[in-house]
C-alpha cells in the first residue's frame, strides 16, 4: 500500500512538470537535482527548488534530487551535497532513459565501452576489468599501459559472467546494443550505466552529457568540463572555417564501412559540422547497410571516406566497378585514421573530415601537431595519429 501511494504521488508530480529548460544549451544534464534543466548543478538549482516549495516555480522532471517522490527541503540538502561533492548517492537518467542510483564513492568499475573518457578523467585506476579488445588496442595500451594487467571479461555480446562476478565491480559502463546481456549483468548485483549508442550515436552532445555525468559520478566535474572545453575548441574551429559555404558549394560525400561488399554508414552530425553533405542520408535502411555500386555512382559523391577498420583507397582505385563516381576519378578517396569516434577524439575526426573536404580552408592547420597537443591535454601522453587498418 505504501509503495502504491508513493508511486501515485510520484506520477502526479511528473504530470505537473511543464517547465522548459532554463538554459540555451543543446543538452540537459540528466542528474536528479538539476532542477532548472541546464548543464550544471549549482546554486541556481537550490534557488529553483526553493521556488517550487514556495509555489513560484513549476516542478521539473529533475527537481526531486533524492528521488523520493516529493520536493522539499531534503532535496535542497541533497543538491547542496552534490555541489560540494559530499553526496553519498547520485541518481541519474542513463543513455537508455533508465533511472539509475549510484552509491558513492565508486571504488570498483568495469568499463566495457568508452574507456578513453575514464582515462581522461584520471579515474582508470578504479577499473577492475575490461573486455578482450582493450587489452590489445593500439591507443589504449599506449595511454594506459597498465590496462594489460587487468582481468578480461570477454567480448561484447558474449561477456563471461563468471569472470565479471569474480572481479565484483560496483558499477559497469556498457553500451545499449545487447539488452539481454545487460539484464544478465544486473542480475549479478552490478549497477549498470548504459551508454546511448543506438538511439543517438551521431550526436556529439550525447558524449558531452555522458562525460559530464561521469564527472559527477567520480567527483571530477571540473576535469570533465576541461575535456568538454577542449572538444569544443576543435569543433568551433571547424565550424568557423566552413560556416559560410552555401549548400550548393558543399562537398558531397559517402562513408564506407566496407568496400567489398560495399556497405555505407550515416555520418550524422560529424559531417554536418564539417560542412559535408552525406549522400547516403535517408537512403539506407540503417547505418552500415549494404548498397549497390550503381546507387553510389548515381549519387556521384565528391569524396569517399573509408572507416578506419576496413578497406583502403587502393582497393577502390584498383577496382573496375568503382570507377564511376567523381571521387574515384579525381582520386579523392580517403581512409580514416585509427581514431575511435567513441571518445573525446571524435572532434579530431571531424577536423580530419573537414580538412580533406576543404583543404584550402585549413592550410594553416597541421593535423599531426593538433592531434599530439589534443591527446597530451586529454591523457598526459602525446600520441601520433595512427593509420587505419586495411583488413
Amino acid at each position: 500500500m505504501r509503495a502504491s501511494i508513493f508511486l501515485l504521488a510520484f506520477l502526479v508530480l511528473m504530470a505537473l512538470m511543464t517547465v522548459e529548460p532554463a538554459s540555451g544549451n543543446d543538452f540537459t544534464l540528466d542528474i536528479f537535482g538539476n532542477a532548472d534543466l541546464d548543464d550544471d548543478i549549482d546554486q541556481a538549482d537550490i534557488t529553483y527548488v526553493e521556488g517550487i516549495i514556495n509555489g513560484t516555480n513549476g516542478a521539473t522532471n529533475l527537481s526531486d534530487a533524492n528521488y523520493d517522490g516529493q520536493i522539499d527541503a531534503n532535496d535542497i540538502d541533497h543538491i547542496r551535497q552534490i555541489i560540494n561533492g559530499t553526496e553519498k548517492k547520485l541518481i541519474l537518467i542513463d543513455g537508455c532513459d533508465d533511472v539509475v542510483s549510484f552509491d558513492l564513492p565508486i571504488e570498483k568499475v568495469a568499463v566495457a565501452h568508452m574507456p578513453e573518457f575514464i582515462v581522461a578523467l584520471g579515474e582508470f585506476h578504479r577499473v577492475v576489468g575490461v573486455p578482450s579488445y582493450m587489452l590489445a588496442d593500439d591507443v589504449l595500451t599506449e595511454i594506459y599501459p597498465e590496462i594489460r594487467n587487468l582481468p578480461d571479461f570477454g567480448k561484447t555480446g558474449s561477456f563471461d559472467m563468471e569472470a565479471l562476478a569474480a572481479i565484483k565491480p560496483e558499477v559497469m559502463i556498457v553500451w545499449d546494443r545487447y539488452p539481454e546481456e545487460v539484464e544478465d549483468i544486473k542480475k549479478l548485483g552490478i549497477t549498470v550505466f548504459e551508454l546511448n549508442t543506438t538511439k543517438n550515436n551521431n550526436k556529439i552532445d550525447s558524449f558531452r552529457k555522458e562525460l559530464l555525468q561521469f564527472g559527477y559520478m567520480f567527483n571530477k566535474v571540473d576535469r570533465a568540463r576541461e575535456i568538454i572545453s577542449s572538444m569544443n575548441e576543435i569543433e568551433e574551429l571547424v565550424r568557423s572555417r566552413v560556416s559560410d559555404i552555401t549548400e550548393e558549394r558543399r562537398v558531397k560525400g559517402i562513408s564506407m564501412n566496407s568496400i567489398d561488399p560495399p556497405k555505407a554508414r550515416i555520418m550524422g552530425e560529424k559531417w554536418e559540422i564539417a560542412g559535408i553533405i552525406d549522400v547516403a542520408e535517408g537512403k539506407l535502411a540503417q547505418s552500415g547497410s549494404e548498397v549497390d555500386i550503381e546507387a553510389i555512382v548515381g549519387w556521384d559523391p565528391d569524396i569517399i571516406n573509408i572507416w578506419y577498420w576496413s578497406g583502403s583507397p587502393d582497393q577502390v582505385y584498383g577496382s573496375d566497378k568503382w570507377q564511376g563516381p567523381r571521387a574515384v576519378r579525381e582520386r579523392k578517396v580517403y581512409k580514416d585514421y585509427y581514431i575511435t569516434s567513441w571518445s573525446p577524439e571524435i572532434e579530431l575526426l571531424v577536423l580530419d573530415y573537414a580538412m580533406k573536404a576543404y583543404p584550402d580552408r585549413f592550410e594553416d592547420i597541421d593535423f599531426n601537431e593538433t592531434y599530439e597537443e589534443f591527446t597530451e591535454t586529454l591523457y598526459g601522453v602525446k600520441l601520433s595519429p595512427k593509420p587505419g587498418k586495411t583488413t
